[in-house]
């Protein structure tokens, strides 16, 4: 079976992509958060996109993912 690229993808495209294209795979998602960002976390606003995936079994594949968080500019 072919493993779908989707390092760099946001987050609900790469399930977009997953469910149009690889109806087979089932997706586990991971959630990954620095201590700094966590923090931060309530003043910004982010996206999740995937920084990591693994193939656990042949019809599962595990998403790590991260927010990617816009931070406001002060003045």
């Amino acid at each position: 079976m072919e493993i779908p690229d989707l390092l760099g993808l946001f987050l609900n495209d790469a399930l977009d992509l997953l469910e149009k294209d690889y109806p087979e795979l089932r997706a586990v998602v991971v959630r990954y958060s620095s201590p700094v960002s966590t923090k931060a976390k309530d003043k910004t606003t982010g996206t999740e996109r995937i920084i990591r995936q693994r193939v656990c079994d042949p019809n599962k594949i595990e998403l790590i993912v991260s927010s990617f968080y816009d931070f406001q500019l002060l003045d």
